[in-house]
């Protein structure tokens, strides 16, 4: 998914998310980290927003606005911070106000639609997929790690992230490659060692057929347009 983060803007970036952000202006950039069982409110905890889903809702990755006091929220913890007032219980203070500040200022609708991608399912299996995934060779090797039968696995990962694991495996490994190629130094006979490619011959097949290009005309391509500034 492509999308644009703007000033005054924020986004979700779900567990062991892959991002390729392409920098356009200096911009400075606050993250939050937390758990899907955090409560935004004494009486509302996050997962509760999944009954809120407007019906059929399909997820694009989208951005919520900050408000005027999120805004000066936000300045003010910026200015704590570059004072060096960086202590575990701040940070776990300033997380608990922010999700108060969610409660507060958005309706449940949109916050279940921001939220989507970590609502809902078995939050332990997907957590343990989204630990593990980068370890493994393919669904048979996960079912093992998971002490599953291989269709129950199949079941519970198609129930919970409603795609087939094979073809969410393989959405990963796109990325991943791709990633690769473009923002590292490694060599393509490097490169299919990593992701069990049997010779460079058969990344160059798994290039054209998921980009349409070699990779070597995707490192010259993505060094082309290194005008933006890549993180």
């Amino acid at each position: 998914m492509n999308g644009q983060l703007e000033s005054g803007n924020f986004c979700l970036l779900p567990k062991s998310s892959m991002v390729h952000v392409k920098v356009k202006e200096d911009a400075r950039i606050v993250s939050c980290i937390f758990s899907q069982n955090i409560k935004m409110c004494s009486l509302f905890s996050l997962q509760q927003l999944q009954n809120f889903l407007p019906a059929s809702y399909s997820y694009e990755f989208g951005c919520l606005q900050m408000n005027p006091l999120m805004n000066r929220f936000l300045c003010l913890l910026v200015d704590c911070l570059d004072q060096g007032l960086g202590c575990s219980h701040f940070h776990q203070l300033k997380r608990d106000e922010l999700f108060l500040y969610l409660r507060a200022f958005y309706t449940k609708e949109e916050l279940a639609c921001f939220f989507y991608p970590i609502l809902g399912g078995d939050m332990n299996f997907k957590d343990f997929v989204l630990a593990n995934y980068k370890q493994m060779k393919d669904v048979k090797d996960f079912a093992e790690k998971a002490n599953l039968s291989l269709s129950t696995f199949n079941r519970r990962f198609r129930e919970n992230f409603h795609i087939s694991a094979h073809q969410w495996l393989i959405s990963r490994k796109v990325e991943s490659v791709r990633r690769d190629i473009l923002m590292s130094n490694l060599t393509f006979s490097e490169i299919a060692d990593k992701y069990n490619f049997s010779s460079p011959n058969y990344l160059a097949t798994f290039c054209r057929q998921h980009y349409g290009m070699s990779p070597h005309e995707m490192r010259v391509q993505g060094r082309q347009s290194s005008g933006e500034q890549d993180v």
